[in-house]
């Protein structure tokens, strides 16, 4: 064996094998579990998803005599259909919705912030309750400017 050669452990015509890095000081880290505060904000984010949806069909439900209206709206007629009980039971169910979504958003942030968890469903959550939440502003706003052209 020459001198300036460091010694080998295999034959030359054979491939070099594996040596693995030598093992870490620290013990692995065991698997991060899932932000249970994560959880609870996407959960409350499908629910106010479907609710939202629920109760939007029940107050158009309730809206049926007007919206199949097919001469000019007298305004009694529509205040009287406003004033039904399904639509105002969807409506204040709605602004429930409204703020379930917001508890929603806010345990969604609070589980981004934890440290050590994973972050998929706390993302999630809070994606949908802040959709959820700028889509109700969208149609509140919506609904102001659709009254003040009346």
């Amino acid at each position: 064996m020459d001198q300036h050669q460091p010694p080998y452990d295999r034959q030359p015509d054979e491939p070099p094998r594996f040596h693995p890095a030598e093992p870490s000081a620290y013990p692995p880290e065991p698997p991060q579990k899932q932000s249970g505060l994560g959880i609870a904000s996407f959960v409350i984010a499908i629910v106010c998803l479907a609710a939202s949806i629920g109760l939007m069909l029940l107050a158009a439900a309730g809206m049926e005599d007007l919206l199949n209206q097919t001469g000019p709206i007298d305004m009694e007629e529509a205040q009287s259909i406003a004033a039904s009980g399904s639509v105002i039971v969807a409506g204040l169910l709605m602004l429930a919705t409204l703020g379930l979504s917001l508890v929603g958003l806010v345990l969604g942030i609070v589980g981004l912030v934890m440290k050590h968890r994973r972050k998929a469903f706390a993302i999630i959550g809070v994606i949908l309750n802040g959709l959820l939440l700028l889509g109700f502003g969208a149609l509140l706003l919506f609904s102001f400017t659709v009254q003040a052209g009346m």
